[in-house]
């Protein structure tokens, strides 16, 4: 789990730290918007933690910033935050806005629902236990995609971040390859995690993809290919890391000629 904290308290962040123990993989703290923009753009989040008293910008603009980096649970701490303040604060998106004195139970246990609730926001083969491909595995598989960490790994052993949509359409891609996926799968997937995608967007994030793909790894393409007017097919060698459950539903996907 990888926890931001945007506040300029280092005694908090302390506190903070006492509070996740081993359970976070990784904890930034930034105190300024600029230090904001570089972590967000460094780093994949679960879960951030926000000081309403530390920006001079508003909460709206904030809690903005956060949805739009994709930040799947956010928290806001306040001094005395009034009911219409909290109200507010649910209302553009911040998922629980708490008030101080602080319940450092009370929080660790919302961070905790809140990163399972993150997990479980992947397609269900794709949000149960992780394990660690074989050997045997990697050896029929090039790429492999972690989806919990939204990381995909190139057959040279590159890695790239994915973004929460990049990571829940590939995985559909990986867990069905072979088989067309259609658009409006995809679509309709991304529309239920709040991800607004229209169809040409959808083109544009299958050739952002390749386009990752190709930095990584020029002797390796990952093999998405179209599917006139219906969809997406991965034909390449791909694992994910986890192979435990079926999710092909009826109807989910239409078979068709892939160019």
């Amino acid at each position: 789990m990888n926890v931001l904290l945007v506040m300029d308290d280092s005694a908090r962040e302390s506190t903070m730290r006492q509070i996740f123990g081993k359970s976070a993989n990784l904890i930034i703290r930034v105190a300024s918007a600029r230090a904001l923009n570089v972590a967000l753009a460094d780093h994949k989040f679960h879960v951030a933690i926000c000081d309403a008293r530390l920006s001079s910008d508003n909460v709206y603009t904030l809690a903005t910033r956060l949805r739009l980096a994709q930040i799947p649970g956010t928290i806001m701490l306040s001094a005395h935050a009034s009911r219409e303040e909290r109200l507010l604060c649910l209302s553009i998106g911040i998922d629980h806005c708490l008030c101080e004195p602080l319940d450092t139970v009370e929080l660790g246990a919302l961070v905790r629902n809140l990163y399972d609730r993150a997990c479980r926001a992947l397609p269900p083969a794709l949000s149960s236990t992780i394990g660690t491909p074989s050997s045997r595995e990697l050896a029929h598989n090039s790429w492999t995609l972690d989806v919990r960490g939204w990381v995909l790994r190139a057959p040279n052993n590159q890695t790239a971040q994915l973004s929460m949509a990049e990571n829940l359409v590939l995985g559909q891609l990986f867990e069905h390859a072979g088989e067309v996926v259609s658009r409006e799968h995809l679509t309709g997937l991304l529309s239920k995690h709040q991800v607004r995608v229209y169809s040409r967007n959808l083109d544009a994030m299958i050739s952002r993809l390749r386009r990752k793909a190709r930095q990584l790894d020029e002797q390796h393409p990952l093999m998405i290919r179209s599917a006139r007017n219906v969809g997406y097919v991965f034909t390449g060698n791909g694992a994910i890391l986890n192979h435990d459950m079926d999710t092909t539903s009826p109807g989910m996907k239409q078979r068709a000629g892939a160019r």
